[in-house]
């Protein structure tokens, strides 16, 4: 998570840098989490993305201890559910683009 951002908007973030699905991200720090379930249009791609923001999401724990017993690590990874489909239609894949750390 970049300083200031929301776990949704990392979320949204992680997923544009990572397939390019959804809208470029907010770097001003003047972006709001949104509140309801939010609806993006892909860029330069043939998607549509739902986020379903009061459920499901969840989170999880990585942690790591060294050989000492000493908690090198811990992530809390935090997940959200978003729905993608094709601006064609449902029975078509939306394309997607890798970036460069995907």
């Amino acid at each position: 998570i970049e300083s200031g951002e929301g776990t949704l908007q990392a979320a949204m973030r992680e997923l544009w840098e990572e397939t390019r699905l959804g809208a470029a991200p907010d770097r001003t720090g003047t972006g709001s989490t949104p509140s309801a379930d939010v609806i993006e249009q892909s860029e330069g791609v043939d998607a549509v993305i739902k986020w379903h923001t009061d459920g499901p999401i969840t989170s999880s724990d990585s942690i790591h201890v060294g050989d000492d017993g000493v908690v090198r690590w811990h992530y809390v990874i935090s997940q959200y559910f978003a729905h993608v489909e094709s601006s064609s239609g449902p029975e078509e894949a939306p394309k997607m683009i890798a970036s460069d750390d995907a």
